[in-house]
């Protein structure tokens, strides 16, 4: 009885410490930005983004770079190899297989976000109407709270990366590239909100709905990246722990089209001399400016928290 005790706590204490593993030994530290004109990103900077902004005029989705950390530590180095080479010296001995390479194939990514109980209200109505492909649920978190916290259920992206330690050191970092929101996700949100604030027409303006330029909400995205560990086919699934990161949609703060700015009585400029590493993501390239005193020239009145400038200004 008692040997079978002792082998039930057993099995019980690495089943335990697989599960934590897999959440600890690699983690997310933050996400890195992407500045242009160099477009790169350092896995040795401590510099994050606090949050991204989206505009989901652009098509591209939003791709957030990772700094991930492994604390799995090699399981060779220079000193195996060296003793190989004395022990087998004309035949090349390369080491025992590194168990502990973890290769990420992709990141589950679930989205919340926070808005009043009216455009809550409407944005679910529309999107069971006009069938839209994400799980968005809203609900108050306490009873008789006027705010409602909406979910869009998780997706699944694709992911290329690897991070690992080598010799005898620990925490090295890598920065893994991710589509926090992918392209199809932001398509249906841009189509969610353009149907819902044409269905409230003038009353769109006393929604949170999107509808000028300065408009944002905030989406939280939360990131778990996925991968397994490599070497002598001791393969072993790895999931980090969810990495909160907020993404402030907009629809034309970074990239409005002469069409957006039209639809508005304006004339889209060129505002970014740098440029921007992903149109639509973070760095704005172009506005909507009123016309000038010269027909077909824009002037200085810029579209920002009123899309009906352009129309009222006299």
């Amino acid at each position: 009885m008692r040997a079978a005790l002792a082998t039930i706590l057993a099995a019980g204490g690495l089943l335990t410490a697989s599960c934590i593993d897999n959440q600890n030994v690699v983690f997310i530290e933050g996400a890195l930005p992407l500045l242009a004109p160099d477009c790169e990103v350092d896995a040795a900077s401590n510099d994050f983004a606090s949050n991204g902004i989206f505009d989901l005029l652009g098509g591209s989705g939003y791709t957030a770079f990772l700094k991930v950390r492994t604390n799995l530590p090699s399981t060779f180095s220079g000193q195996d190899l060296a003793q190989g080479r004395t022990q087998a010296p004309n035949y090349p001995f390369y080491g025992n297989a590194d168990n502990n390479v973890v290769i990420f194939d992709g990141a589950e990514i679930e989205y919340s976000f926070v808005t009043d109980q009216l455009t809550s209200e409407k944005l679910v109505a529309t999107a069971k109407r006009e069938g839209f492909t994400g799980e968005l649920e809203c609900r108050a978190a306490v009873e008789g709270d006027l705010l409602r916290t909406c979910t869009l259920g998780k997706r699944s992206v694709a992911v290329s990366g690897s991070v690992f330690n080598t010799q005898t050191s620990l925490n090295a970092a890598a920065a893994i590239a991710t589509q926090a929101l992918p392209p199809d996700l932001g398509i249906e949100l841009a189509r969610l909100y353009k149907q819902t604030a044409t269905d409230a027409g003038t009353a769109a303006t006393n929604l949170a709905l999107l509808t000028a330029p300065a408009d944002r909400q905030r989406v939280i995205a939360s990131v778990a990246l996925v991968g397994q560990t490599t070497g002598s086919g001791e393969l072993r699934r790895i999931k980090t722990f969810a990495f909160p990161f907020p993404i402030d949609l907009c629809l034309g703060c970074l990239i409005p089209d002469q069409t957006f700015c039209a639809d508005r009585e304006a004339i889209a400029v060129g505002v970014s001399e740098d440029g921007a590493c992903i149109a639509g993501v973070d760095i704005p390239l172009s506005a909507c400016f009123c016309e000038g005193d010269t027909a077909g020239e824009p002037g200085n009145v810029r579209i920002d928290s009123d899309e009906n400038i352009c129309r009222t200004a006299p």
